[in-house]
This record gives C-alpha cells, structure tokens and sequence, in this order.
C-alpha cells in the first residue's frame, strides 16, 4: 500500500483520476507483483500495518531506503525474498517485527547503514549470512533478538560502530570471530 485516500462522499471520475495520478508519481502501479515497479523509496511504506502476516511479492528492484519500511508489522511472520540489491538503507527496516521466526537471505550487497534493522525480532530463531561487506554500522541491530539460537559468520571489515549490536539474544550460546579491525564503538555491543 503506497497510500490511502478516505472520504465520506462519492468523487466524480475526475476527482478519481487525480488521485490515481497522485500515486501513481509516487511509484505505485497495477496491484500485484508490480505494484511498486520503479518505486525507489520505501520510508515508512507499511510501518505499524499489525494486520500484515505474510508479506507478498512485490517489485522492490529499484528500492534504495527500506528505512522504517516494516517497523512494528508486529504480526508480519513470513517476509519473502525481495529484491534489495539496490538497497543503501535498512535502518529500522523490521524493528519489531515479533512475529518473523525465520528471515530470507535478501542481496545486501549495497547496504551500509543496518542500524535496529531486525531491533526487537525476538522471535527469530536463526539468521541467514547476509552480505554486510559495505556495512559501516550496526548499532543496536540484532538488540533483543532473544530467540536467535545461532548467528552466522557476517563481513564486517568494514563497520566502525558496534554499540549494542546484539544485547537481549539471551539463546545465544557462541558467536562467531567476525573481523571488528575497523570498530571505534563498542559500546554494549552483546550486553551489559
């Protein structure tokens, strides 16, 4: 859902077009697979949409920022494998997102910024070995993952700032020797 138009009145086929037109400079097209064909910005798109369970499909190719995109889909249990491989921004992107037990292994490979982008996913269980060789922050990223069993081998040569990147994963028992050459900022980064 690009965006809704409410009113208490019927519109006249005019009123109707320019508001079809509104969306349509937005991004949006034809419901479905295409919907969002072209579409590069996705703030905030479907932020506190609880009714969500299971997202679909839609054309994100050309998506840059998903910052906020998902945040608090409280609901959201099954997230599909979208196309990211332009995605710079993944801040905020599922914080909150209680219900995903499991996540796809989505093309990362422009991200830089991944700040709370899974913050408070305390249902997750396992985490797939994104490309985060770009990544230059993973503040509070993982924070509150409680359920995360395992956490898989990440590139992160290039991150500077740690701070409490993984607190809260209480069910983690090991963790992998990830390179944090480049860290300025460790702050609580698995904890107190």
């Amino acid at each position: 859902l690009l965006g809704s138009y409410t009113r208490n009145n019927p519109m006249s086929e005019s009123e109707i077009s320019t508001v079809f037109d509104y969306f349509r400079e937005g991004g949006a097209s034809a419901v479905g697979e295409d919907a969002y064909q072209g579409a590069g910005n996705f703030i905030h798109k479907w932020r506190n949409a609880e009714w969500i369970t299971e997202f679909p499909l839609i054309d994100t190719s050309n998506g840059t920022s998903f910052y906020g995109t998902w945040r608090n889909c409280t609901n959201l249990a099954r997230f599909p494998l979208i196309d990211t491989s332009n995605a710079t921004d993944l801040t905020l992107a599922w914080y909150q997102c209680l219900s995903l037990s499991s996540f796809p292994l989505l093309d990362t490979s422009k991200v830089t910024t991944f700040t709370q982008a899974w913050n408070g996913c305390g249902n997750l269980s396992s985490f797939p070995a994104l490309n985060t060789s770009v990544a230059t922050t993973f503040v509070n990223t993982w924070q509150n993952c409680a359920s995360l069993s395992s956490f898989p081998l990440i590139d992160s040569g290039n991150v500077t700032n740690f701070a409490q990147a993984w607190p809260g994963c209480a069910s983690l028992s090991s963790f992998p020797l990830i390179d944090t050459s480049q860290g300025t900022n460790f702050f609580g980064t698995w904890g107190g």
